[in-house]
């Protein structure tokens, strides 16, 4: 078993066995998003925890198909710990699946790992994404949902996030999860500054350098790499992001 696995999985338990008493509609959110550090991580120098904003279902495999599972399922499974942790192994970063390889999220997180020098590694804010019966119909959102459904969300993932980035140790964060999950980042993270990158030419609804007491690495925030390629931005906040790991380098 690898470190960070071994170290994070009394977490991800508690996360499990807490879900069991979590409202009935949060249990209709999917299985929780739980990460584990590849071998190319354990050996790079230069480890960049790439975070998005959560995944549109999850699950684990059957019959060698991925299969979304809601998080009560998951929560009454005992060995639902092992079969999402090797879901997000067996997904790799995308790479074996033809309709998310370009698109835009995936395609930045590929180019920014495409350095030799560089290893990324996956992670969400969001631990869970809801189903689109608790939001507006069309999104996995937490944004969506009802305010209580959001705190309650909230409170069972806190600190898990923290917990996380202590035991990976990444040498930079990239959060590509856009200033409308800022009060997210606050709330998993702490006291979160949100400063203009200087020469960036970007306003800092668009980019920003984080600060934070709670965490001594390098962080920076953009738009979602979605919304980025709409805006016809895309290319030039990759170079942004770039530019901030190259100058902070440790």
């Amino acid at each position: 078993m690898m470190q960070f696995e071994a170290l994070i999985a009394n977490d991800y338990r508690a996360l499990l066995d807490t879900a069991k008493r979590l409202s009935p509609s949060a249990q209709k959110f999917y299985a929780p998003h739980f990460i584990v550090e590849t071998s190319e991580w354990q050996k790079a120098s230069k480890r960049i925890m790439f975070v998005g904003q959560e995944t549109r279902g999850w699950g684990w495999y059957a019959n060698e198909q991925p299969l979304d599972v809601t998080l009560g399922e998951a929560s009454h499974r005992s060995d639902a710990l092992t079969l999402l942790i090797e879901s997000y192994r067996r997904f790799g970063f995308a790479r074996d699946f033809a309709g998310l390889t370009n698109s835009p999220l995936w395609k930045f997180f590929h180019l920014l790992d495409s350095r030799p020098e560089q290893t990324l590694l996956w992670n969400n804010l969001i631990k869970i994404a809801a189903p689109t019966e608790l939001t507006d119909g069309k999104s996995n959102s937490l944004l969506k949902c009802s305010k209580d459904l959001e705190v309650e969300v909230l409170n069972w993932q806190r600190g898990i996030l923290l917990r996380e980035i202590r035991i990976l140790q990444p040498i930079h964060i990239v959060f590509v999860t856009g200033p409308y999950y800022d009060h997210f980042l606050i709330d998993a993270l702490g006291d979160i500054r949100f400063e203009e990158i200087p020469d960036s030419g970007f306003c800092v609804r668009a980019a920003a350098i984080m600060r934070s007491s709670e965490i001594g690495v390098p962080m920076i925030r953009i738009y979602h790499p979605g919304y980025s390629r709409r805006a016809r931005l895309f290319d030039r906040l990759l170079t942004a992001t770039q530019t901030f790991i190259d100058r902070n380098a440790p």
